[in-house]
């Protein structure tokens, strides 16, 4: 941790706590090196001797910043959870998402009575920090469960929801912009998942992704009624959300993720305002999908961009097309298709790649009246994905490539 990879132990007549901010180089000799230097090392960090090291003084604060400043796909998660009716913060890297530091939050009284053994304890702010004995002298605690490896911190505190959200804002702030991670059973009532709301109406985070096993519809109502997140708003379940829910209302800029959504009615489509919306498992049929590409074509513009949309029931590309589906010709010749007719401009065969799967794809292009092009992609018997390119986009650019499935 911190103190094994860049602090020097001070002698025993020495408080490095007490130690003026100038003369903390004499304890931390990592503050030695060149700036550049600093930063080459910060890079190769895990997340928590990070977060350590943004302790240290304005200036280390700032060296962890302007790291993630540069290189914002970097971005460690942090994660809120809770265990009962005790609250955890905790962090990982992106890219080794299985193992994470935990801050688990709890009252002073265990302090007094149930850690017999620590070694330390230090104050940050008002967050009392404890570290326990261990023979690596590293962490609280340690533990390996399904190839996840658990690093925990037990901070004692007064008032957990407060503090949470002081430690969320704060990795936050020095992680520039985090993204925060909501994990919650929502089939099972109780205080803990109380404070989970609590936390997310106070951590003023852009991005929240709850996940849950079973659906509780006043903490769903509670949701999206509390919500902070401004950029993307992720509902996971495990199992059927049944009644309807409000979703028409949520302001989200660029991403709305709602798993497991048989409760959502076409036109709740149709009042979404959100770049990108993905909305599985639905009740939604056929003729709901006629419907939409009808309006679509007809020149409806919704205030999403892009819409992907999985339907109960089989779909065919056929029941919204003037004529059955043609070959994809290469190359594409623009003088051939006339962008004016209120026909389909362009159909398209295609296999469409992701990291784990391909899928083959049929659907069409058609240039609207304003000038934007409405892509239409039925990618499996009940799944379309619909995108809006707004009127300006490079015409040949978007015919010769059907697009993206994205998740």
């Amino acid at each position: 941790m911190m103190h094994a990879l860049f602090c020097v132990r001070p002698s025993n007549k020495v408080d490095p706590f007490t130690v003026p901010i100038f003369d903390r180089r004499l304890i931390f000799p990592l503050m030695k090196l060149d700036p550049k230097a600093t930063t080459l090392v910060l890079k190769y960090m895990n997340p928590f001797d990070q977060m350590s090291f943004s302790f240290i003084s304005d200036e280390t604060n700032a060296l962890i910043r302007n790291l993630y400043g540069e290189d914002p796909g970097s971005k460690p998660i942090v994660n809120i959870k809770s265990y009962g009716e005790t609250p955890q913060v905790s962090i990982c890297n992106k890219f080794e998402p299985k193992v994470e530091w935990s801050f688990i939050f709890s009252s002073y009284v265990d302090l007094e009575y149930n850690a017999p053994d620590i070694e330390t304890k230090n104050r940050i702010g008002h967050i009392y920090m404890l570290t326990w004995k261990s023979e690596k002298n590293v962490v609280v605690g340690e533990r390996e469960e399904e190839n996840k490896v658990e690093h925990s911190l037990i901070w004692y505190s007064l008032d957990a929801v407060w503090d949470t959200a002081v430690l969320c804002n704060y990795l936050r702030y020095i992680f520039v912009d985090a993204e925060v991670h909501i994990n919650m059973d929502l089939g099972t009532p109780h205080k803990g998942n109380e404070h989970i709301l609590n936390y997310a109406a106070a951590v003023k985070a852009e991005k929240y992704i709850y996940s849950m096993k079973k659906p509780n519809d006043s903490y769903l109502r509670k949701i999206l009624e509390t919500h902070a997140a401004t950029k993307e708003l992720q509902l996971l379940s495990e199992e059927s959300m049944t009644k309807e829910l409000p979703i028409e209302k949520l302001n989200v800029a660029d991403k709305l993720f709602v798993g497991f959504a048989p409760f959502v009615k076409l036109w709740q489509i149709y009042h979404l305002k959100c770049k990108k919306v993905v909305l599985t498992l639905t009740n939604l049929k056929e003729l709901h999908f006629i419907k939409l590409v009808d309006d679509l074509k007809a020149g409806w513009t919704p205030g999403w961009n892009s819409l992907f949309v999985d339907f109960t029931d089989g779909i065919s590309l056929d029941s919204v097309i003037e004529q059955p589906i043609g070959e994809m010709k290469d190359p594409i010749n623009l003088e051939e298709i006339d962008m004016s007719s209120p026909k389909i401009s362009y159909q398209f065969k295609s296999a469409i790649k992701t990291r784990l799967l391909q899928f083959d794809a049929v659907g069409f292009h058609k240039v609207r009246k304003d000038g934007s092009i409405l892509t239409v992609t039925v990618l499996r018997p009940q799944v379309a994905q619909i995108f809006i390119h707004p009127a300006g986009t490079n015409v040949l650019e978007v015919f010769s490539d059907p697009g993206d499935i994205w998740f």
